[in-house]
């Protein structure tokens, strides 16, 4: 793994690199990254249900921090990727809000408060069970443009702010996370703009 003291992108290109992103993201240099996608854990606690206990969190992270803590360790994060965002370069930060006690919550005005969000967009999603008749199936997250001030998109681009995920079969992997518990994942339905 590279040091700390790593001035040269080069030894983190062509490999994947394991461990606590705010760990791993202080060891890069400034403005070495053109592109950050990301889906962090939502701190819904139990309301991840099955997801909970089929993967036990995330590898070690209970998802239940209380909501302030919460709040700082997405903002340490965020900063950190602008920290090595190129002056072209944005987050994809993708998140959700949920219902707790019977009331729809979201940390995101906390999370973004004085960041460069450029625009939200709507990623809708196919399918899902409702398993709660007091509400909607939701089938919609959000993916929060944060964008440094060079940012724009390719020429003559036509993606829209809503984004479309289907169901997919793809050789070796079925269509629901049952088929593969030990690999949870997920799908953005367009591909980025460069």
């Amino acid at each position: 793994m590279p040091s700390p003291t790593t001035s040269s992108i080069a030894a983190w290109l062509d490999s994947i690199h394991e461990g606590d992103c705010l760990t791993l993201m202080r060891q890069l240099p400034d403005e070495c990254v053109d592109l950050v996608v990301t889906s962090p854990p939502y701190n819904m606690g139990r309301g991840y249900g099955d997801h909970a206990r089929r993967w036990n969190g995330y590898h070690g992270y209970g998802d239940d921090l209380p909501y302030e803590a919460y709040v700082a360790w997405q903002r340490e994060c965020i900063s950190e990727m602008l920290r090595v965002l190129t002056p072209a370069g944005a987050i994809f930060y993708n998140h959700a809000g949920h219902i707790q006690n019977g009331i729809w919550q979201s940390p995101m005005q906390d999370i973004l408060r004085e960041f460069p969000v450029r625009q939200p967009i709507i990623w809708k999603r196919s399918g899902g069970t409702n398993h709660n008749r007091g509400y909607f199936l939701r089938t919609t997250e959000f993916i929060y443009l944060v964008a440094r001030p060079q940012f724009q998109l390719v020429s003559g681009h036509q993606a829209t702010d809503v984004w479309k995920s289907g169901r997919r079969r793809r050789a070796g992997y079925g269509t629901t996370p049952r088929s593969r518990p030990d690999c949870p994942r997920r799908r953005y339905g367009q591909r980025l703009p460069r």
